[in-house]
């Protein structure tokens, strides 16, 4: 059905976005955030929980144009090289009226500002907002983005890099699918001892593992994820 392409080209875009702005915070996909806000300028209906899953954020909130308004100005970052050639001294008054957001759209992707009109590859359009947030925009949808990573979810992440470690062990262990296992690990980290503490039961129900024990015995080969170590074994329950 139509409705539905547009819905999974809208959510499609908006993932992209999202991907976007945490490739240039250099945050990874994996790592959970808090929040993702997004204004659109169509009436699709969006599912939030796809957004939500596929974008690997806690909650995604629609915005209105006016809330969107409170939270980030829209800018835009005049680019110096080419508009320095066409309008000479006058370009240091059109990258400071673009910062301040003190400028007029137009049809077709040109702006009028400080009197002047430019053309859309004479400048870049980008957001202000609040620290901690991060904007991107498409013709069709602004996405906001909390890129602030909270104690919790670090360790959210690294429990979800622990489970990735062990699946990785199930495939080269040659296990069927669906093979229960039984998981050791150990770790002097202290985020990996709160991240079996914490999130123990949704490794062992994502791994398929009906036990997961500490041994401080391991002499496994040690896994480096970002400079934090652990050590795992498995075996078929």
């Amino acid at each position: 059905a139509p409705e539905l392409d547009e819905k999974m080209e809208r959510i499609r875009e908006i993932v992209g976005l999202s991907a976007g702005i945490r490739a240039n915070a250099k945050i990874k996909l994996r790592q959970p955030l808090n929040k993702l806000q997004v204004a659109i300028t169509t009436d699709a209906e969006l599912d939030l929980d796809v957004i939500a899953s596929e974008a690997n954020v806690k909650s995604v909130e629609i915005l209105t144009e006016s809330e969107l308004r409170e939270i980030a100005k829209k800018i835009v970052k005049v680019n110096a090289r080419v508009c320095g050639k066409k309008y000479g001294k006058k370009v240091q008054e059109l990258i400071q009226k673009g910062k301040a957001g003190d400028f007029t759209e137009l049809e077709g992707g040109k702006i009028e500002i400080a009197g002047e009109i430019l053309h859309a590859d004479e400048y870049e359009p980008g957001f202000l907002t609040t620290e901690g947030v991060e904007a991107a925009a498409s013709a069709t949808a602004v996405v906001l983005l909390d890129t602030e990573i909270t104690p919790e979810l670090e360790i959210e992440c690294l429990a979800r890099e622990i489970t990735r470690a062990v699946q990785e062990l199930r495939k080269s262990s040659g296990l069927e699918v669906s093979d229960h296992i039984a998981l050791s690990w150990n770790s002097t980290n202290a985020q990996v001892l709160e991240a079996f503490t914490k999130f123990s039961d949704k490794i062992a129900t994502d791994v398929l593992a009906d036990s997961a024990i500490q041994d401080p015995s391991l002499s496994t080969e040690a896994i480096n994820i970002d400079g934090v170590e652990f050590q795992i074994a498995i075996r078929k329950a």
